[in-house]
C-alpha cells in the first residue's frame, strides 16, 4: 500500500537500504570472527598463559644532570614506574598490548605513533623521548632480548617477561 505513493516508496527504499546495510555489516563480522577490536588483536578472550611486565627508568638515576629540570623531582623510587606484575594473556597479545592494557589499569599516562604493527612508544608516565638528551626514549625487551621489531609486531607467549625501559643513551638500560 505505501508503494503506490510517493512518501511511501521513499520509506521503502530507506527501509531496503538500511536492512542490506545492516546485512552487510553484521555479515563481515561474522566472517572475521567478531568485531574489529577482535579482529585487531584487541580480543578480551583469555589463552590461559601468564607473563609479566615491568616498567622502568633506572638510567635516568645515573643521568639526573641530562634530565629536564621539571621532570628531576618526578624520577620514581629505584626508577621503577610499575613494578613487576603478572598479567592474563588475551588471544593475539602484543608486547604493546599489554603495556597499554596494564598501563590503562593503572591509571598511568602513555603517548604512541604509528599504527597497526608499527607502533612506536612516545612517553610513558612523565618521561618521554628527548626528556633525557637527544638519544632518551623508551624500548622494551622480551626474556632480556631487545627484538628488532615494533612491540606491536611482538607477539607474547605465556612465561615471557617483558621489560619497558627508558633509555638516556640509546640502549643503555640496566
Amino acid at each position: 500500500m505505501y508503494r503506490d505513493s510517493r512518501k511511501g516508496r521513499i520509506i521503502y527504499s530507506l527501509f531496503l537500504v538500511v536492512a542490506t546495510a545492516l546485512i552487510v555489516y553484521f555479515a563481515g563480522n561474522f566472517a572475521r570472527g567478531g568485531n574489529n577490536e577482535t579482529s585487531k588483536g584487541l580480543s578480551t578472550e583469555l589463552t590461559g598463559g601468564k607473563c609479566t611486565i615491568e616498567v622502568e627508568c633506572k638510567t635516568v638515576l645515573d643521568h639526573r644532570d641530562m634530565l629536564d629540570l621539571d621532570l628531576r623531582k618526578l624520577v620514581p623510587k629505584g626508577g621503577i614506574i610499575l613494578k613487576k606484575t603478572e598479567v592474563d594473556l588475551e588471544k593475539n597479545d602484543s608486547a604493546f598490548t599489554v603495556l597499554a592494557r596494564v598501563l590503562k589499569e593503572n591509571d598511568i599516562n602513555y603517548e604512541t605513533s604509528g599504527t597497526s604493527d608499527n607502533i612506536y612508544v612516545k612517553g610513558i608516565g612523565d618521561f618521554y623521548e628527548f626528556s633525557c638528551g637527544q638519544q632518551s626514549g623508551w624500548l622494551y625487551s622480551v626474556n632480556g632480548v631487545q627484538p628488532k621489531i615494533s612491540s606491536a609486531a611482538r607477539q607474547v607467549k605465556a612465561g615471557d617477561e617483558i621489560v619497558w625501559h627508558f633509555t638516556c643513551e640509546m640502549g643503555d638500560f640496566k
